[in-house]
């Protein structure tokens, strides 16, 4: 389980990808310990939320991000992600509640960074 994740604390990719049961508790957890990520997929993470994708904050060497299809995060979520200075790379497809006005937010606080948007033939960008 998580537990054993947890453990990895040098870990720097880390695909969850359809774990329908990630929480953000658990989301919480793991950010408190990997500490060295770069690139972690939480595409189809359906429990997780705002609060979830918030606590990734913690994770300062990230650089790439996909939580696609993670229905329940929204704008604020999305905001929560402006600390992250390494980031270079989100995506963020298929999450209807995340609006063009949430990316425009993240984005200036990120100009460099590039959001692969709410539809696969749509890409984002500070311009």
């Amino acid at each position: 389980g998580l537990g054993a994740l947890q453990q990895l604390t040098s870990l720097e990719h880390l695909d969850m990808g359809t774990c329908c049961l990630l929480s953000d508790e658990g989301l919480a957890q793991l950010s408190s310990r990997l500490k060295h990520l770069t690139h972690l997929n939480l595409t189809r993470c359906a429990a997780l939320s705002d609060r979830g994708i918030s606590a990734l904050r913690a994770l300062t060497s990230l650089t790439h991000l996909n939580f696609r299809s993670c229905a329940a995060v929204t704008d604020t979520g999305l905001a929560s992600l402006s600390p992250l200075t390494s980031l270079t790379y989100l995506d963020i497809t298929d999450c209807h509640r995340i609006t063009a006005c949430g990316c425009a937010v993240l984005l200036r606080h990120r100009p460099r960074l590039e959001i692969d948007g709410q539809s696969k033939h749509r890409r984002i960008t500070a311009e």
